[in-house]
């Protein structure tokens, strides 16, 4: 049976306190799926998890597909997760149209590597190849400042 979890946001700020909430509560997770229209929250969930490892003017990869991020050496051992990782890939599919497209930039390597953190935008165009341990969040534009993030603790859409 599947079960979800579901948030409300009324800010960027409550979005970036909700990121924070859900990646502490999958310590044993590295993957996350986001999906949802343009405007969701996708990119200001990420923000709010990258900004918690001192990393700072964070934008979409729309344009260059997969953005690494390392992550400062200080931040490493970030008092908000009890786990550590080197690296963080924020990857956006938005211009992608199938797992294909994706496949020659590496992305198979990227998703084996459990010292990173990876934040996949627009994952349903790619989710035949992501692993069973993928946590996907949906993301619902209510209104102006008001979104709805529903995590979904089974795999797949």
């Amino acid at each position: 049976m599947e079960s979800k979890i579901d948030f409300l946001s009324n800010s960027p700020a409550e979005t970036k306190k909700i990121a924070l909430q859900v990646i502490r509560s999958f310590n044993n997770r590295h993957i996350f799926a986001l999906v949802g229209d343009l405007g969701s929250g996708k990119t200001v969930f990420v923000k709010g998890v990258l900004e918690n490892f001192g990393l700072k003017d964070i934008i979409s990869p729309t344009f260059l597909i997969i953005k690494e991020y390392q992550i400062p050496k200080a931040n490493i051992y970030n008092s908000e997760f009890s786990y550590s990782f080197e690296k963080v890939y924020h990857i956006d599919c938005y211009r992608v149209g199938s797992s294909k497209e994706i496949l020659p930039l590496g992305i198979e390597e990227f998703l084996q590597n459990k010292n990173a953190l990876i934040f996949i935008e627009w994952a349903d165009r790619i989710v035949d190849i992501l692993p069973p341990e993928t946590v996907f969040i949906i993301f619902d534009w209510l209104g102006k400042n008001k979104r709805q993030i529903k995590l979904k603790k089974t795999t797949g859409l």
